[in-house]
């Protein structure tokens, strides 16, 4: 039964079953930080909750296995997992077979966080770290990134770029808060292609790029475009979080493609230039 008033939402046992999965919810919200609300899952399909990720601009696949826990849901959020997933799918790319472990490290007063996911032999991404609840939300991870395929991204550009391909290895460490974090590292881009969506222009490149505090820094790049013309770009582009792009970029080009549009694109301004 579900038990819900002013102050607090009170669940005994409560499960939710279709065929073989099942997802079982016990436990009390409430102001109360030593409150507990625990969630057990049994072959759950993730699609379920895309009707939910959409909005957020990923769906997701796989069948989650495992339990977890949440504690000072209100304040100083703690959430603590053993959880697998077979076989994960973000947005069309399999992540592969995935690990998600987090305890409390009463010590550091963190919650450890280690998360891997292997497609075959090969760990396509991890993440390792501690979250620090009642220090600001502050964050100190470390993120592994293993032949990635860029298509995972796409909702996340779709305002500037459209159609991201190609492969992306590296390292980037995440630090700041949940509120405001900040990415550092460099990552290598492997045949790597994209649209600009006001230029509709498309462009390829293999080369590798810094991040700073959020900042991605292009040193030197060599773009080319879909007739195999190139250009050397180098600059940077800065946000806000990820937010509100300001991009302070030079490209010294070659008969590159720079303007692709039709009048369905513009019509006030189109057409082609290189």
């Amino acid at each position: 039964n579900i038990l819900v008033d002013s102050s607090s939402i009170l669940v005994n046992n409560f499960s939710i079953n279709h065929d073989k999965q099942y997802l079982r919810l016990d436990g009390k919200i409430s102001v109360e930080p030593t409150d507990k609300f625990s969630i057990e899952f049994e072959d759950f399909n993730l699609g379920n909750l895309n009707i939910f990720t959409r909005s957020g601009g990923f769906e997701i696949k796989g069948i989650l296995n495992g339990n977890a826990s949440v504690t000072d849901l209100y304040k100083n959020l703690l959430f603590y997992s053993s959880l697998t997933v077979d076989t994960l799918v973000i947005n069309n790319e399999r992540l592969g077979y995935t690990i998600i472990n987090s305890i409390w490290d009463n010590n550091k007063k963190s919650v450890n966080i280690n998360a891997i996911a292997k497609r075959g032999q090969l760990n396509t991404f991890a993440v390792s770290g501690d979250y620090f609840p009642k220090d600001n939300g502050k964050i100190k991870l470390d993120v592994e990134l293993n032949k990635l395929r860029l298509n995972i991204i796409n909702p996340y550009f779709q305002n500037a770029f459209t159609d991201f391909s190609g492969i992306a290895s590296g390292n980037l460490a995440l630090t700041g808060n949940t509120s405001k974090p900040l990415i550092n590292g460099e990552l290598k881009f492997q045949k790597t292609a994209f649209t600009i969506n006001y230029l509709n222009s498309r462009y390829n490149f293999t080369d590798r790029i810094r991040i700073v505090n959020n900042d991605i820094f292009f040193d030197n790049i060599k773009l080319i475009d879909i007739y195999g013309n190139f250009a050397h770009l180098k600059g940077v582009v800065k946000s806000t979080y990820f937010r509100n792009f300001n991009f302070n970029l030079r490209i010294d080009a070659d008969n590159l493609l720079f303007l692709n549009t039709t009048q369905f694109d513009n019509n006030l301004f189109y057409g082609t230039a290189f």
